[in-house]
């Protein structure tokens, strides 16, 4: 499967967005993929907060739920900087709440410490990419880390069985790629049932309400990267048409808002940060569209599966 486009143009949106994208695609060899686990490294490596075991983000807060697990995936998939990932994975695991009765618990916070509570988004943002640790690299890892990664995961899959009593639509598409991702990781063969129903519940919300979560380069990559985890972590053969057509819904929704005139991504915000090498998702929307204008095809462009 090539690396799609899309996350490609999304991953410009912003530092932390960067490095939570490139991680669902971190497996697929490509010369741009390997640019971007390089950044990702280099991000964590000149982010790494020493107090906290974690990886900073823009704003100085260490990071849980994205850019440290994120972090410790491309440090890992490029086979270097091991101490320091493994460091920030076992402090990532130590914010997971552990109190048995909690109603939090299994669930991960987004940045450390008071009042920052564990948050379900949150652990459905960290967990594929745990997951896919645990899937695919836990043999590098020493057995007291594999075992505290699986004991995790197990607590995780406890709490994301049991959606919240009322969801937001992008909520259920992250919750589905858990499900997904854990089923592979746990061999819980249930969960992938569970993540394609969900994916029918979404397109369900889809067909009634229409997309109607603000647009932005973290919601629109956050959705595909979601699907794509799910898409990833299935069998040819288990991959439903409503999968399909949530993937074909959501790269054509992005792809409609893409204004080659301007350069800019309809309802989406910009962010900029000296920190960041890009400018902004917008010149990289440019870029990508200039061929789209050449071929027509929105397949071809954005390499969706």
């Amino acid at each position: 499967m090539r690396t799609s486009g899309c996350l490609r143009l999304a991953a410009g949106g912003k530092v932390g967005l960067l490095v939570c994208v490139v991680a669902i695609n971190i497996a697929y060899a490509s010369p741009h993929q390997q640019w971007l686990t390089e950044r990702v490294i280099g991000y964590g490596a000149n982010n790494f907060d020493a107090d906290s075991g974690l990886v900073k983000d823009t704003s100085g807060r260490p990071s849980v739920a994205t850019l440290s697990p994120a972090y410790v995936l491309a440090a890992l998939q490029a086979d270097t900087d091991h101490q320091q990932a493994q460091t920030v994975l076992e402090a990532v695991l130590a914010h997971q709440d552990r109190v048995e009765n909690s109603p939090t618990y299994g669930q991960f916070p987004w940045w450390p410490g008071e009042p920052m509570a564990p948050s379900r988004q949150a652990t459905y943002l960290a967990v594929p990419l745990l997951a896919y640790i645990h899937t695919e690299y836990r043999e590098v890892l020493p057995d007291n880390l594999q075992q505290q990664l699986g004991a995790s995961l197990r607590r995780a899959w406890g709490t994301v069985q049991h959606p919240a009593a009322s969801s937001d639509a992008i909520d259920i598409v992250l919750r589905a790629a858990s499900l997904a991702t854990l089923a592979a990781a746990l061999d819980e063969p249930v969960g992938r049932e569970q993540s394609l129903s969900e994916i029918n519940r979404w397109l369900t919300v889809m067909a009634n309400e229409g997309l109607t979560e603000g647009h932005s380069p973290t919601t629109d990559a956050y959705r595909i990267a979601a699907l794509k985890w799910i898409w990833h972590s299935l069998a040819s053969n288990e991959r439903s048409v409503a999968l399909q057509a949530a993937l074909e819904f959501a790269y054509h929704d992005f792809a409609g808002r893409v204004q080659p005139g301007s350069g800019a991504l309809a309802g989406a915000a910009l962010y900029l940060s000296a920190r960041r090498p890009l400018q902004s998702v917008f010149d990289l929307c440019r870029l990508r569209w200039a061929a789209a204008e050449r071929s027509r095809s929105v397949r071809d462009v954005f390499h969706y599966p």
